[in-house]
């Protein structure tokens, strides 16, 4: 007999933001958008922020991504980018957090 298993709970359909100084932003967290992403941040040089701006512009959109990041410190800066990360793959703030930085120390 053939097995059936509904994976429909597993699958998150709404919408997902975060908030920040009080304002809404909507992430796009859709496949081909994460993977991009993804993409952007390993081909980003080292030592800078490039691939992570074009990753957080991919998920909010080029205005809203340079809002956010605009005024922040490096540490305020990588924490918002480790909270989209974490958030549009799922993944606890803390995993997520110690998964980029061995990925930084060459991990």
């Amino acid at each position: 007999m053939a097995r059936v298993v509904d994976i429909t709970q597993r699958l998150r359909t709404e919408p997902v933001f975060f908030v920040l100084d009080g304002r809404e932003y909507r992430l796009n967290d859709d496949k081909n958008t994460v993977l991009a992403a993804m993409k952007a941040v390993q081909d980003g040089g080292d030592g800078d922020t490039e691939g992570m701006d074009e990753a957080l512009a991919l998920f909010l959109g080029e205005g809203p991504a340079r809002e956010v990041a605009e005024g922040l410190s490096f540490a305020g800066y990588n924490a918002l980018f480790t909270s989209v990360m974490a958030e549009v793959t799922q993944t606890p703030y803390e995993e997520a957090e110690a998964r980029f930085q061995q990925e930084r120390q060459g991990g």
